[in-house]
């Protein structure tokens, strides 16, 4: 056992055909070594750090995004209670009309929801939404979001788990598409509008799809980031 020790000290010294072990070689060696496992202690710390900063970041998120007027406007659209409308602000004295965005509440629909008669009786009195409250309320955040999962501030898995039902329900709505599309028609740069949304709603159902099927999410990553990268998708 001595001779075993002895020629492997040699060998990761240097020095295996001499004698006499060489010691600057061995303290180079033992530094290298030194350096190697305080980096991986560090990088272990730092993983985690990481991880417990992004479920904080995700949980306030969360908290925010989960408010009674988000439940509710996401409510109407998942029953299709909610009508993409358009009208014209005339100001006279040959200035321009500007069109004038909003959801109009369907009250057929709202009048068959079992739902508290107070709340009921809120939304049917407030007839509509404009387009400025769905942007605060709820398609900003959306666009928070994947900008946010874009910076590495979340994770695509933290983003599905909490948010995929609802991503899938607004972007699929087809009068937020209507919505979506007039505002790009109405804008010099439009095809930008939505786009980190889109983003979201694509890399949540690219996730989603390889989560169902048991593919290996670090090999789905991979993918995702060649096909984002060289092929645009």
């Amino acid at each position: 056992m001595p001779n075993i020790f002895h020629e492997f000290i040699l060998q990761i010294s240097g020095v295996a055909n001499d004698t006499a072990i060489s010691r600057t070689a061995l303290w180079t060696a033992g530094l290298f070594v030194a350096t190697i496992l305080l980096w991986w202690i560090a990088k272990g710390q730092l993983s985690g750090i990481n991880k417990t900063t992004k479920a904080d970041f995700i949980k306030k998120f969360t908290d925010d995004f989960f408010n009674e007027t988000t439940r509710e406007i996401i409510m109407l659209f998942d029953y299709k209670a909610l009508n993409f409308r358009s009208s014209e602000i005339e100001y006279g004295k040959d200035i321009s009309t500007k069109p004038f965005p909003y959801f109009m509440i369907d009250e057929n629909i709202v009048k068959q929801l079992k739902i508290d008669l107070k709340k009921r009786k809120g939304i049917l009195d407030k007839e509509c939404y404009s387009s400025f409250e769905i942007d605060d309320c709820l398609l900003g955040f959306f666009e928070d979001l994947g900008s946010y999962e874009k910076k590495g501030l979340i994770d695509i898995e933290g983003v599905y788990d909490g948010f995929d039902w609802y991503i899938d329900i607004i972007w699929n709505n087809c009068e937020i598409k209507n919505y979506a599309r007039s505002q790009a028609d109405d804008e010099k740069d439009g095809d930008d509008i939505y786009e980190n949304f889109k983003y979201i709603y694509e890399k949540c159902d690219s996730y989603g799809k390889a989560k169902l099927a048991g593919q290996w999410i670090w090999w789905w990553k991979i993918k995702w980031w060649i096909d984002k990268i060289f092929f645009k998708i």
